[in-house]
């Protein structure tokens, strides 16, 4: 998987979202699984942030997590999963919402809202497995 490492150009500590990618910055530093949009990359430039896209790594979900990634499943201690949108809300509500709880963007990218709500309670139902 490749791990792109953001360095803002000020030590923040936030959560900033640019549409479907949210940046998590401590100190100043983020990682986001995969590589950023060729767009988003060159705003974020523009703006002072420094973008690496780091050689592939092979990390399991844990160590991916303990890294700043998100990982289907894993919330951050003292973090409650996200609230689901309401039912009828739009494919793009639920593809945003099935992001923050930790799955791939690139795999929800083109799913309807019915394909992310059933991938949503697959992934609870393996959570549920494990516990």
């Amino acid at each position: 998987m490749t791990i792109t490492k953001i360095t803002a150009p000020a030590q923040v500590t936030t959560s900033t979202e640019y549409g479907p990618v949210v940046l998590n910055f401590k100190d100043g530093q983020a990682t986001h699984e995969g590589e950023l949009s060729g767009g988003l990359r060159r705003y974020l430039e523009g703006k002072g942030y420094v973008v690496e896209a780091e050689a592939e790594e092979d990390l399991d979900d844990e160590a991916a997590f303990a890294a700043g990634l998100r990982v289907a499943g894993l919330q951050p201690e003292g973090q409650p999963v996200p609230a689901a949108p309401q039912g009828n809300a739009s494919a793009e509500a639920w593809r945003a919402h099935a992001v923050a709880r930790g799955l791939d963007e690139g795999t929800v990218a083109d799913m309807s809202r019915d394909e992310v709500k059933a991938a949503l309670a697959n992934l609870d139902a393996d959570q549920k497995q494990e516990d």
